[in-house]
């Protein structure tokens, strides 16, 4: 006996729209003028476009940033992609760490002229963290590919 499983988006949305889990975002500050709050990296919205779109989040400090999504329960994640800012300011994720629970699934590694990174996980977490140690950080999107744990789809 063989179950067949396919890969679903965990989420596009932290608003549990369309079926989606509801999920809590946080990071480690928020930007003093324009507040760019972490839930807008799963607003759905992939446009990168910071100013025009108020759609990326966007910490406060020049180092030691984080940004988090609180699952609420074992999601098995397969990949993350995110989605960087397209108006300036590109490589500003360079070295950003992306982590699914404690185990890290990569670091992403700056291409000019490249808006999104897909980052291979295969990891059981809760929660899925983006570490940036060496200067702000800003995410325009952030998409999770996997299952929750017992579920098939």
């Amino acid at each position: 006996y063989q179950r067949r499983v396919r890969e679903a988006v965990v989420s596009t949305q932290s608003t549990g729209i369309n079926g989606y889990d509801f999920f809590t975002t946080s990071q480690s500050s928020d930007l003093p003028i324009n507040k760019a709050p972490a839930s807008r990296a799963m607003d759905g919205n992939k446009s990168g476009e910071y100013k025009k779109d108020e759609s990326c989040s966007h910490t406060g400090a020049a180092t030691n940033n984080w940004w988090k999504v609180d699952l609420h329960k074992p999601y098995f994640i397969s990949s993350v992609r995110i989605h960087n800012r397209r108006d300036c300011c590109q490589d500003r994720l360079d070295g950003a760490e992306v982590f699914v629970g404690e185990k890290k699934c990569g670091t992403i590694v700056f291409e000019s002229g490249k808006y999104a990174y897909d980052l291979d996980c295969g990891y059981v977490g809760d929660y899925v963290k983006v570490v940036q140690n060496n200067n702000e950080l800003t995410l325009c999107e952030v998409q999770l590919h996997g299952l929750a744990m017992g579920s098939v789809i």
